[in-house]
């Protein structure tokens, strides 16, 4: 019958994706908030914060993973079950150096032990630090990324820094990116307006918009 046959046809018929929603990052204030306080949920929000590690490679990172003459922190094992290197700053070194050693290995360890959650930790840390609204741990990875792209930082080297294997996981930040090119040409249209007023109006306005 006639619904049979629409059925079939929509079976066949390509798939829509819904368009990625941006994702949630922390403002500029929220950020300038967050500072070391001795506690292990700041010292996992401030990591997370500054190396774009995803929660699972976070818990799962050992001190014999940070080469502290070549600067860096390897993953030997991400989510594409692919090896990679971000680069160790002097903020990730102070956190590093800040956690205590055990016979686990784990940077942070928890009670000798690999860690599993830190909810409740996280939670207050932020709660501490004024920032109120839901911040999942995910969202400072987000917000690594798109700061990186707000600051001019291209797709391949994005890519790398968060591990992301398709162009499809990295676009995501894209949004950011568009925001940062929209300000940087209302510069120039503000410039535009500004050499056609002195010029007001006469041919000399070109001379002074090249200048």
């Amino acid at each position: 019958n006639e619904n049979y046959l629409i059925a079939k046809a929509l079976e066949k018929s390509p798939k829509i994706k819904a368009p990625l929603s941006p994702p949630t990052i922390l403002t500029p204030d929220e950020i300038a908030r967050l500072n070391p306080d001795g506690t292990r949920g700041m010292n996992l929000v401030l990591f997370a914060l500054y190396s774009g590690m995803r929660r699972g490679e976070i818990f799962r990172l050992r001190h014999e993973d940070v080469d502290h003459v070549a600067g860096v922190i390897r993953i030997p094992f991400s989510k594409n079950n692919e090896p990679r290197v971000i680069p160790l700053t002097r903020e990730l070194a102070e956190i590093i150096d800040r956690q205590p050693k055990d016979e686990s290995g784990y940077v942070f360890s928890w009670n000798g032990r690999q860690p599993r959650d830190c909810r409740s930790a996280f939670k207050l840390a932020l709660k501490r630090a004024g920032i109120n609204r839901r911040i999942r741990m995910h969202d400072l990875r987000h917000t690594y990324g798109s700061y990186l792209a707000m600051n001019g930082v291209d797709m391949d080297e994005r890519m790398a820094l968060m591990g992301h294997k398709t162009i499809t996981a990295a676009r995501i930040y894209t949004h950011f990116y568009t925001k940062k090119l929209s300000e940087s040409v209302e510069r120039l249209m503000n410039a535009y307006r500004a050499a056609a007023e002195e010029a007001k109006g006469h041919k000399k306005g070109t001379v002074a918009i090249a200048s």
